[in-house]
């Protein structure tokens, strides 16, 4: 090294300092210029570095802004949604063009009065079935493809618990997506309707009212109503218009009915006047005149009045006296007593009352009614009975005994009226009529009675008394007794009402005894007694015309004698043959006898035979067909070798097989029958039943059908009772768990649910019956000691008296795994980028797919592709993929 050094001081000694500076100042100039650029191309470098960043922090601060405030809209949005008064309902339509209903907010519930949360996520036809038939579907696709709005004013809807008239108003929210805003209208068009019927039936008794009725402003008339016209004898043109002087006679009246009228509407807001008004053809007309302003303390706008023709009134009340002073005259000359008492004492009395009493006016007047009266007893009675009744209604009648001057007893009928109803203290007026001779006629007439009811309930036969309207007036104890009914049931209702199968006989009867006048003897009925005492009765019976007074019929008399014992006798073999035939008739198919022989050929069928196969019993009985052509020819040979067996062991056969009907239907029978057999053992005959079980067979194959197919369904099913029993189990959950179906139906919910808790099963079991659908996640365990989850959809069933909860359940243990793998992937790029682009790049994903899988911010299901190629993708190097997203 001494050396080296040595060599190197003596090469700088040699050198040509002036050229070599001159180099060595150019390579130093070169290397400076060389680090003044690098310098300023890494300031450069640095600011444009700064610049993108600044950039990009204020990109992904405005995105934040905009995502904060979107949120914000969206909040409000929901709650103007959530808040509005309108029912809304939210639709998406799918890209297979169904219309899901996605939402509807809290006043749509109450509007529709049901809970619409079941109807999410269905087609518009499932959740409201009455709109499947219309074009409101069709409508509501149209708008979600071309956003052009629609509503209507009256939508009715009725299907269920849903009933109502609805204005409905739809528009396109987002491509695809479409708001139902309504509200039910039933109550203003309900009331609209009324307030029309209101102004239809003002409208209407303003015309058809008894009185005339009008408007006028200052005097003019403005409407007036046809009664009004027909009092005056003008029209309603030559009168609306025109001032009111046109109607009085002369203007003095029209103007103190004016002064007079106005006067005491402006003080008492009501005008009442007497006037007189002139008809057209001149004659008068008086008028009781009523009025009140249409608006109160407002005359100027008009009043509105009512005109009652009085004329008839003012003629009636010159004819009153008149008529007070005819009335004198009868009272004078009345063939019964009249009078007038003031607290019992006579102020007034007729010449009749004189004349049956044989007192003088003069002795009666200011005396007590008691010295007409035989005891105190009876004086007290009358008067305690008869005021009684005045008091109540103003009226009394009784029936009492008078003494005359010379002691005789009369009979009086006694009506007395208050002179004022409200104070008795101001006397009475009476009539007194004489019925001493009625009366001892009806004692007579009473004995007689009595003489005639005694030989009418003795009779050994029925008898009866009908009046006009067929009703029961009198009946004796040998006919209430044959017609099962007591003698009181009887009186005042009618023969329908008593015994109805009668009813027809008394209608047949009828119009010879009351148009004809003429009696019917020995008519023969049939009829069944009363409840109280039911029976069939065979009788005969003879009517004679009932003649009143006038000799007009008035009535039915009749006598009903019972032969019910001989027509008993005579129908006992008849009703024997009767009975065999309705039983062959009513038994629920074809009772046959036929011969052994290859065409079953036909002895006896019934005629039932028509309805099971369309051909009368007269074709078969007549050979014109054989039974065995009815059979299916399938089946021939092997309903032969089965009745041939059994005809050959003894016993009784039981087949089924085809037949083919008249109309070419074909149809399955079941046939019961065994052989009858002569004293040789040889086959005499067939005898049996054929019954129609085509329905049965359909319904058994549609259960075998359905049995398959939820035995062999891809999900697994399982059906619990209300003891937590799995009573049944499909194939598919055999397979699930590893069980066999007798070891699950062995088994309780608590043996294969890893999460269920027993004491909750009670509260479980009522949700289900509330809601009857429910949808949960769960661990079941399986034979070999694994457990995997689950997905159950269970909903409860009610079937003959059972309760069960039918569970669908699915594996979802792939779906777990590509959530956890997802959510994986979601916290790593978490950890690069800020949660408003992690959010952003979701929704720009799931906007990709085409679904609502983001809501309200947090990620649900995506689809299975995406969420492998995303969990992939997240094992590797995330820089570079996540610049791509950002870029």
């Amino acid at each position: 090294r001494p050396a080296l050094r040595q060599a190197m001081i003596n090469q700088w000694i040699r050198i040509d300092w002036p050229a070599d500076l001159r180099y060595l100042w150019w390579i130093l100039g070169g290397l400076l210029v060389s680090v003044i650029v690098i310098i300023f191309w890494n300031v450069s470098l640095r600011s444009q570095v700064r610049r993108r960043t600044r950039d990009l922090q204020n990109e992904l601060h405005r995105r934040e802004q905009a995502e904060q405030e979107r949120n914000y809209i969206e909040e409000q949005y929901r709650h103007v949604i959530e808040f509005c008064p309108l029912g809304v309902l939210i639709y998406h339509l799918a890209e297979d063009g169904r219309l899901i209903l996605r939402g509807a907010n809290t006043a749509a519930e109450k509007i529709l009065k049901t809970d619409l949360r079941p109807l999410l996520g269905k087609r518009i036809e499932d959740a409201f079935p009455s709109l499947a038939q219309t074009d409101i579907p069709e409508r509501y696709r149209r708008i979600c493809a071309n956003g052009i709005p629609w509503g209507a004013e009256e939508l009715p809807y009725g299907n269920g618990v849903i009933q109502g008239t609805f204005q409905v108003y739809a528009f396109q929210t987002a491509p695809g997506r479409l708001a139902v805003m309504f509200s039910d209208v039933s109550e203003r068009i309900q009331a609209q309707a009324a307030l029309r019927r209101s102004e239809a039936q003002l409208a209407s008794l303003f015309r058809a009212a008894p009185a005339g009725l009008g408007l006028v402003a200052n005097r003019i008339f403005l409407q007036v109503n046809q009664r009004f016209c027909q009092m005056l004898g003008f029209t309603a043109e030559e009168l609306i218009g025109r001032n009111t002087r046109m109607i009085y006679a002369d203007d003095a009246e029209y103007q103190r009915v004016g002064d007079q009228w106005y006067k005491q509407i402006e003080a008492e807001g009501l005008g009442v006047v007497r006037t007189t008004f002139q008809h057209k053809d001149g004659h008068k007309v008086e008028i009781l005149l009523t009025a009140s302003p249409i608006e109160p303390g407002d005359i100027a706008k008009g009043i509105s009045f009512a005109a009652l023709d009085v004329t008839d009134y003012v003629h009636i009340s010159r004819e009153l006296s008149e008529s007070e002073a005819r009335l004198a005259s009868v009272f004078r000359a009345a063939p019964v007593g009249i009078g007038v008492v003031i607290n019992r004492v006579f102020v007034q009395v007729n010449d009749y009352i004189c004349r049956m009493l044989g007192y003088t006016r003069e002795e009666l007047l200011g005396q007590n009614s008691r010295m007409i009266y035989p005891t105190q007893e009876e004086y007290e009675r009358v008067g305690s009975e008869k005021y009684a009744q005045i008091r109540l209604t103003g009226i009394g009648s009784i029936q009492s005994q008078w003494k005359t001057k010379d002691d005789r007893i009369l009979d009086v009928l006694l009506n007395s009226a208050a002179l004022d109803p409200q104070d008795l203290s101001k006397g009475s007026a009476f009539t007194a009529l004489d019925i001493t001779e009625r009366i001892a006629a009806q004692r007579q007439l009473e004995e007689n009675q009595r003489l005639l009811d005694g030989i009418f309930q003795t009779a050994p036969v029925g008898l009866f008394l009908l009046d006009r309207d067929k009703r029961y007036v009198k009946v004796n104890r040998h006919l209430a007794q044959l017609n099962g009914v007591p003698v009181e049931k009887h009186l005042g209702h009618t023969v329908q009402e008593i015994i109805p199968s009668v009813a027809s006989h008394i209608d047949q009867l009828w119009p010879v005894v009351f148009e004809q006048g003429n009696a019917v003897f020995n008519h023969q009925v049939e009829f069944l007694k009363g409840r109280d005492n039911p029976g069939t009765v065979y009788a005969m019976v003879n009517v004679y015309p009932y003649l009143g007074p006038d000799g007009s019929v008035i009535g039915m008399l009749g006598s009903v004698v019972n032969i019910t014992d001989i027509k008993q006798t005579q129908m006992a073999l008849a009703e024997s043959q009767r009975q065999m035939s309705t039983l062959l008739g009513n038994l629920p198919g074809i009772a046959f006898r036929c011969k052994n022989d290859p065409n079953w050929t036909i002895e006896f069928i019934s005629k039932a035979c028509q309805e099971l196969s369309g051909y009368t019993d007269e074709e078969f009985l007549r050979g014109m067909l054989s039974w065995n052509e009815v059979i299916c020819p399938e089946d021939r040979q092997f309903v032969w070798d089965e009745i041939q067996k059994a005809l050959a062991q003894g016993t009784v056969y039981r087949i089924e097989y085809r037949i083919r009907t008249r109309q070419g239907q074909e149809k399955w029978v079941w046939e019961q029958g065994c052989g009858i057999f002569n004293d040789a053992g040889q086959v005499v005959a067939l005898e049996g039943l054929i019954i129609d079980i085509s329905v049965r067979k359909k319904i058994k194959q549609m259960l075998e059908l359905t049995q398959r197919t939820v035995d062999y369904a891809a999900d697994a099913i399982y059906w619990f009772n209300p003891d937590r029993q799995i009573v049944y189990a499909n194939d598919a959950a055999c397979r699930l768990l590893g069980y066999n179906r007798d070891e699950l139906l062995t088994m309780k919910i608590e043996d294969i649910d890893a999460c269920y808790q027993v004491e909750d099963w009670s509260s479980f079991w009522e949700e289900m019956k509330v809601q009857r659908t429910r949808h949960v996640e769960t661990i079941y365990r399986c034979k070999d000691g694994r457990t995997l989850p689950l997905e159950i959809s269970s909903f409860f069933m009610e079937y003959e008296g059972r309760q069960l909860v039918c569970a669908y359940a699915r594996d979802i243990s792939d779906r777990k795994k590509y959530q956890e793998a997802l959510d994986t992937f979601i916290r790593s790029v978490a950890s690069h980028a800020g949660k408003a682009m992690l959010e952003d790049f979701v929704r720009q994903i799931a906007g990709l797919l085409g679904a609502d899988y983001v809501m309200l911010g947090k990620l649900t299901d995506l689809d299975q592709g995406l969420v492998e190629g995303l969990a992939i993708w997240a094992q590797g190097e995330l820089v570079e993929p996540f610049t791509w997203l950002l870029e």
